[in-house]
């Protein structure tokens, strides 16, 4: 897609993740400021992901997209998931989604496998932060060194390694 030029959209990418903070992941903060040179990058809210208008979703660690603070909300967290697959089935949008772990932090039960697994059929590419990251389809795998943060804290003290 050309996105310069009079006539012409740039290409409108979701973060599957809030407006970062000074306590956001700085690999997310990072990606989120290199990408905004060549696309529009929003940021994550259900109203987006289910009724917005954007070209990619770019999901990382999906499984949080299931998770409320309480029952009810883990239970309505699953319902829009189950919605935004839906609607990811029915629109254009392209799905990328980064592997940042080889398996989730906490194994998920049934009905969240299910949801995640919808959403892995789903995905088109597949980025990977080494090459020794296994992802579901290597033939649409990209991989995409994961940098450093030396200019995120440049204040911080580095422990002599000798």
């Amino acid at each position: 897609m050309n996105t310069s030029g009079p006539g012409t959209r740039r290409l409108r990418v979701v973060q599957s993740f809030r407006t970062p903070r000074s306590t956001t992941n700085p690999y997310l903060t990072q990606l989120a400021d290199a990408l905004a040179d060549d696309v529009d990058v929003a940021f994550f809210s259900w109203r987006t992901a289910l009724v917005g208008r954007y070209d990619v979703l770019h999901l990382h660690w999906p499984e949080i997209l299931l998770r409320g603070n309480s029952r009810l909300g883990t239970a309505a967290r699953r319902v829009l998931t189950a919605v935004l697959v839906l609607r990811l089935w029915a629109v254009p949008a392209a799905v990328v989604r980064t592997q940042h772990n080889v398996d989730p932090h906490d194994p998920p039960g049934r009905l969240d496998a299910l949801l995640l697994g919808c959403l892995e059929l789903r995905t088109d590419a597949w980025i990977r932060l080494n090459r020794w990251t296994p992802t579901p389809d290597g033939g649409r795998t990209t991989t995409v060194p994961l940098g450093h943060y030396g200019a995120r804290y440049p204040d911080a003290i580095v422990a002599d390694s000798a």
